[in-house]
C-alpha cells in the first residue's frame, strides 16, 4: 500500500488530501492516515500545506436558559513526496 500511495502522489505532481489518497487506493481513511504518518516519520512524505482549523459555535437551549459550545474541526492536510535534493 505504501508503494501505491507514493505512485499516486508522484503521478499527481501536486499535493493530495488524505481523503483523496484513501479513495484512490481503496483503503479506509483511518488506515490511510496511519500509513501517511509513518511515511512522514521516515522522511518520505511531508505536509505541504495545511488549512486553518475550522471553528463552529453552537447554541443549545436548556431548561435554565441557553448554552454555547465551540466545536473545532481538524485542519485539512495536503500530502506530498519530500524530495530533499529538490531544495538544494
Amino acid at each position: 500500500m505504501d508503494k501505491e500511495i507514493l505512485r499516486l502522489l508522484y503521478a499527481a505532481q501536486r499535493p493530495l488530501s488524505g481523503n483523496a489518497i484513501s479513495q484512490a487506493i481503496g483503503l479506509s481513511a483511518p488506515s490511510t492516515n496511519i500509513r501517511l504518518a509513518k511515511l512522514e516519520e521516515k522522511g518520505i512524505l511531508k505536509i505541504s500545506q495545511s488549512a486553518l482549523p475550522r471553528t463552529f459555535t453552537r447554541t443549545f437551549k436548556t431548561k435554565t436558559g441557553s448554552r454555547s459550545v465551540t466545536i473545532s474541526a481538524p485542519a485539512k492536510k495536503l500530502w506530498a513526496i519530500d524530495f530533499p535534493e529538490a531544495a538544494k
